[in-house]
């Protein structure tokens, strides 16, 4: 038995009251402000990120993969143009760059293959748009809770003083 105890039995149940006393309005702040949600909310954050992270990875390279069907549709396109000649010349049917620009212009609105390779890149980004978007969103409210958590913390601290 401790000294206190022995000498000032009263002091034990008082120092148990102040415990509990303590701890009541530790949980009472903490439930005031949503200390609990915001740790689980801190703990989930990671692995949202990390899944966001791998979506945005995964349509960069849908991006990727979309952009080389474009080159190669329109490199279709450019070898067709360029090697053509002219029946009545002999010569290349489009002998300057405008005139080629143009016909590849005129010929990739009507080419299906490169429609849809078009379509599928604009889509691919427009999928990386949003993936980046929800990761960037994702990483903001991390660090709202972040702060959020050190402000409870602080408030906690000031009231236990």
């Amino acid at each position: 038995m401790a000294l206190a105890e022995r000498e000032f039995p009263q002091v034990m149940p008082l120092q148990a009251q102040m415990r509990a006393a303590m701890l009541a309005a530790v949980r009472a702040v903490d439930e005031e402000f949503g200390g609990a949600q915001i740790t689980a909310k801190l703990l989930e954050m990671p692995a949202k990120i990390r899944g966001l992270k791998d979506a945005v990875n995964e349509a960069r390279q849908a991006v990727e993969a979309a952009r080389s069907d474009v080159e190669q549709a329109r490199a279709v396109i450019v070898a067709q143009i360029a090697s053509e000649i002219n029946p009545v010349t002999g010569k290349p049917a489009y002998s300057n760059e405008e005139a080629r620009r143009a016909e590849f212009i005129r010929r990739a609105a009507l080419d299906e293959d490169y429609k849809v390779a078009a379509e599928a890149l604009r889509m691919a980004e427009d999928s990386l748009s949003i993936a980046t978007f929800d990761l960037e969103r994702a990483q903001d409210e991390f660090a709202a809770l972040q702060a959020a958590a050190r402000i409870a913390a602080g408030r906690m601290a000031l009231m236990a003083q």
